[in-house]
């Protein structure tokens, strides 16, 4: 009965969001008002070793922690030495999640922090560029949360048909499920609520869609003209961007299919705005229900 309750709110809640969305488009206004900006000072090279480097720090940090897995496997508990270099090694056990979500995050961290530093110091890319602005935060926050009401019963509809077909399911999940514990809770927690949309939207949005939208000027052009060719609408640079973004995601069981749309959403919203917190706000919305969700079903 709680799940029946649940559902209906989220489905009321979509149906007015879509509902302010169609009476917009019956009017013929724009769903959202463009936010034109200049083309994005980086080029695919630049997005390359950004890659590149978050790949090696991926490897550098899961050696740190497999390496230092003994260490606090005793301050823990009484686990041999080699059980703990063993266990530290396979993602689906407790100290094999703790390293692969600590890894993650600061292999994340590092790699924001390089892409910042990098294009600002290559390009002069400023804080704009990347969709960072506190100006209208109030609003962007507003603008998500309504996003968020549209598109999660679509997402969280598909991703629920899909599993009765797919037996296949997040090995996070799974072992957190297996394993259940506060310190994995909270590891998995920060790695998914806050991490993961603040990192994602930014590589995903800004520096991956921000590029693939932007014409690549040879000669100087005015604000005027930048304006005009920002509005032309950029479908194929939202879908390639999704592709990706759900092709991240496999072995996650169904998840890449509705992540897919999600991502559409996404990345028309970026589109429309150029600032990364609407975006921010939607997947943050989306992940803490989803870890809930989780947390509630492990009671």
């Amino acid at each position: 009965m709680e799940w029946l309750l649940i559902w209906t709110l989220v489905v009321a809640i979509a149906a007015a969001a879509w509902l302010a969305i169609g009476k917009r488009m019956a009017a013929g206004v724009a769903v959202l008002p463009l936010a034109p900006r200049r083309p994005t000072p980086w080029n695919g090279l630049d997005l390359a070793l950004i890659a590149v480097l978050y790949i090696a720090a991926q490897l550098l940090f899961t050696r740190i922690a497999i390496a230092t897995a003994p260490s606090w496997a005793l301050a823990i508990s009484d686990m041999d030495v080699n059980v703990a270099v063993a266990e530290a090694r396979r993602e689906n056990t407790p100290l094999g999640l703790a390293v692969n979500l600590m890894s993650g995050m600061a292999a994340s961290m590092t790699a924001v922090v390089f892409a910042l530093l990098w294009l600002k110091w290559r390009s002069g890319a400023a804080a704009a560029d990347f969709g960072i602005t506190t100006i209208s935060w109030r609003e962007d926050i507003r603008l998500g949360a309504i996003a968020f009401a549209a598109v999660a019963a679509p997402v969280y509809g598909l991703q629920l048909v899909l599993s009765q077909f797919v037996d296949e399911r997040h090995p996070i999940i799974e072992t957190l499920e297996r394993h259940p514990s506060a310190g994995l809770f909270a590891l998995a927690g920060l790695s998914a609520v806050v991490m993961a949309p603040l990192v994602e939207e930014f590589f995903f949005r800004a520096l991956l869609q921000g590029w693939l939208e932007s014409a690549r000027p040879s000669v100087a052009l005015s604000e005027q003209t930048i304006a005009a060719a920002d509005d032309r609408p950029r479908p194929l640079a939202i879908l390639i961007s999704s592709l990706i973004f759900a092709a991240l995601h496999l072995g996650q069981g169904a998840a890449p299919v509705p992540l897919f749309f999600l991502a559409l959403a996404l990345g028309y919203l970026y589109q429309r705005t150029h600032r990364l917190l609407p975006c921010v706000t939607v997947h943050f919305c989306l992940n803490v229900c989803s870890f809930t969700l989780l947390c509630l079903s492990s009671l």
